[in-house]
């Protein structure tokens, strides 16, 4: 096996792949749901918290929120439309500003806004808000002026965020459909091409064309685990950490769809052996979505080992020491993959010469 042939082989797969029905379907799929999952949730991949407002009279604080560029605002025209908006996580908080604020403020106070706080949106989110409202109201008043914001929590106050449950089901969409589809899926074409059968009278070897495979589809989900990460705002303060994590489990995805391009003949039964393996493959980043599952059910799929790592390290600033087991295991069921990936091709390869 030479290292030439095999980049060879990817310098054409690079070419030509972006032109497979399946290697847009990988790389499309992931970003079209990130988007849809930041609009449905109301970030748009700002990382903006956002705020909503309702005035029940004149006031210049319409004018003063205007200024501010790192929260996103919006108004309501009812107590309750402005409740429903932070109950269901559009907004993370609703204030409600009483008729003659503006005066209160500008006699020195006390002055009362009555303020309702989403229970699942995040504590830096809260206090980016509150250091906004400080400024709105200082420039209200024109000096430092006592403002009692009365909160009141609206929904459940233990759980992560929507946004945050729903990441580790993208990075693992990401990952596993640019790692699986992509080298299966040029597998396959090989086949249907009948350009493997001609390996016998060419330098190339069958393991560095399934080698080459195997490295474009990791590459593709390793820069697919990267884009999502940086989209939803959660890159993280361990770069270095992240791009392991984020490698070994490309190195996973991509040896496993090699692995079922040299197990499968066509087109249509790589679709759906897809959709077959598609609740096993996903199913703990489903799990993710619901918190009072038991944690221990989605560690049974040996996919969880390919997004937890990555999560851990990107949100919860885990350290190598913190997700050590994790990444033992990724690299056991790697080394495993692998090992069948080359026993299978050694029978392959016997087929095809």
């Amino acid at each position: 096996m030479r290292i030439s042939r095999i980049f060879a082989i990817l310098g054409k797969d690079l070419v030509h792949g972006p032109k497979s029905f399946f290697f847009v379907q990988a790389v499309a799929t992931p970003i079209i749901t990130s988007l849809l999952v930041s609009m449905l949730f109301g970030s748009f991949l700002s990382g903006k918290p956002s705020v909503g407002f309702l005035f029940e009279g004149e006031t210049e604080i319409r004018a003063l929120i205007k200024k501010i560029d790192f929260i996103r605002f919006s108004e309501y025209e009812s107590i309750d439309a402005l409740k429903s908006a932070v109950l269901s996580g559009r907004m993370d908080m609703g204030i409600s500003i009483p008729a003659g604020f503006d005066g209160d403020v500008r006699k020195g106070g006390p002055a009362y806004v009555k303020n309702y706080i989403w229970g699942e949106s995040l504590l830096k989110d809260r206090a980016t808000i509150f250091a906004g409202l400080s400024d709105v109201f200082i420039g209200l008043a024109g000096k430092e002026v006592r403002v009692d914001v009365k909160t009141i929590t609206l929904g459940d106050i233990e759980s992560k965020p929507l946004g945050q449950r729903f990441l580790p089901l993208l990075v693992l969409l990401a990952i596993i459909m640019s790692g699986f589809l992509i080298p299966a899926s040029a597998l396959v074409h090989e086949k249907q091409m009948q350009t493997l059968t001609a390996l016998a009278v060419t330098p190339a070897s069958f393991e560095e064309v399934v080698a080459a495979k195997s490295l474009f589809g990791c590459i593709m989900s390793f820069l697919m685990g990267v884009l999502i990460l940086v989209l939803n705002n959660s890159f993280g303060t361990n770069p270095g950490l992240l791009i392991l994590t984020l490698a070994m489990a490309a190195a996973f995805a991509s040896t496993f769809g090699g692995l079922v391009g040299m197990l499968v003949n066509t087109p249509t039964s790589l679709m759906n052996l897809g959709k077959s393996m598609m609740l096993f493959i996903y199913a703990p980043g489903i799990l993710s979505l619901f918190p009072r599952v038991p944690g221990w059910i989605a560690k049974l799929f040996p996919t969880y080992y390919i997004f937890s790592p990555v999560i851990e390290v990107s949100q919860n600033n885990a350290s190598i020491i913190d997700i050590g087991f994790e990444l033992i295991i990724l690299t056991g069921l790697i080394i495993a993959m692998i090992s069948v990936v080359f026993l299978v091709g050694k029978q392959k390869k016997i087929q095809v010469a």
